[in-house]
């Protein structure tokens, strides 16, 4: 298989933790996130402690009755447009590195170290494995 072919198999961790995203993290998502918007024409955005945007049966069949933090994928319909907000979304969930030092972290979910080599991979395919040193 290609890395395409396998990407949508990926699983999602649904169990989301309810404590609040620090000022410096949303300082910092939002300032990726206006720049991502001007770069690739996007609309992006942060919504913090509220779940109206995610709809009764999407809460239901997904999983996520306490999420109050995400991130919109938004853009004017052209024809990368899935493309461009699928590479903008990875970049926004991989936010921690200094110089050639990165962080990634998981939660405790029963798949959590699935997804965290899941992220891991993905990263290193994208800056080159040897760029950069995983730090904990």
């Amino acid at each position: 298989m290609t890395i395409k072919e396998v990407i949508p198999q990926r699983h999602m961790v649904r169990k989301y933790l309810s404590k609040p995203i620090l000022s410096e993290t949303v300082a910092l998502l939002n300032t990726r996130i206006a720049d991502h918007n001007a770069r690739y024409g996007l609309n992006l955005k942060l919504v913090i402690g509220n779940s109206d945007g995610i709809g009764g049966m999407a809460k239901l069949l997904l999983m996520t009755k306490s999420v109050y933090n995400y991130i919109v994928l938004a853009g004017q319909d052209c024809v990368y447009l899935d493309e461009k907000l699928g590479y903008c979304g990875a970049d926004l969930i991989l936010v921690t590195g200094s110089g050639n030092n990165v962080t990634i972290t998981a939660g405790n979910g029963h798949f959590s170290g699935i997804d965290l080599g899941i992220g891991k991979y993905f990263f290193e395919v994208g800056a080159g494995k040897y760029n950069f040193v995983w730090t904990l």
